[in-house]
């Protein structure tokens, strides 16, 4: 049986069979997709209400 050394002592590796592990990257591939369209998605919304207030607050200015 296989260990890995860590700062807490000796830890024991545990075999994951290739599909299962196949599946958990699959699986963070997609939660990755989904958090990066989310990242994307709140930076699109940010910047359009910056440009919103800056187009409201040069209105002001402009009367």
């Amino acid at each position: 049986m296989k260990t890995k050394k860590t700062p807490q002592g000796l830890r024991v590796r545990i075999h994951i069979p290739a599909d299962d592990r196949a599946r958990t990257l699959a699986g963070k591939t997609a939660n990755s997709k989904v958090r990066s369209e989310g990242r994307h998605l709140a930076a699109l919304e940010r910047s359009s209400e910056t440009q919103r207030a800056y187009q409201a607050s040069s209105a002001k200015e402009s009367d």
